[in-house]
């Protein structure tokens, strides 16, 4: 199964977050681990500013990604009373085909030549 862009999208966003949530588990592992906190601290709230402007670029792209997901999905769902129109014509055709040759094959079969084959 080949991967679209929509089903790829998904992929990304989940390596995104994991990336946020193992750096906030490494900042509380580091913060926790040293001695010198105010120092350490100044350093993580930089990062985690730094991770909160990721987190709206991720809130963002996921709503973009929603939102064009949810269009598709709308234009197939619109889409599909054309096709089953479609296919409801082309049963009638083939039904119609198949009806015509069942009534050429029984002619043939009880006619010879234009006559009944069976005597009165």
């Amino acid at each position: 199964m080949s991967e679209t862009p929509e089903s790829s999208g998904g992929k990304s966003s989940g390596f995104l977050l994991g990336i946020i949530l193992g750096a906030i588990v490494g900042a509380a592992a580091a913060y926790l681990a040293t001695d010198d906190k105010s120092n350490l601290r100044k350093q993580l709230l930089k990062k985690g500013k730094v991770i909160l402007d990721h987190w709206e670029d991720f809130k963002d792209d996921s709503s973009e990604k929603a939102q064009e997901i949810k269009e598709a999905v709308v234009e197939k769902v619109e889409s599909i009373p054309e096709a089953a129109q479609e296919v409801v014509e082309n049963v009638k055709k083939t039904a119609d085909k198949v009806e015509m040759q069942t009534h050429k094959q029984a002619r043939n079969f009880f006619l010879s030549k234009g006559k009944p084959l069976a005597k009165k």
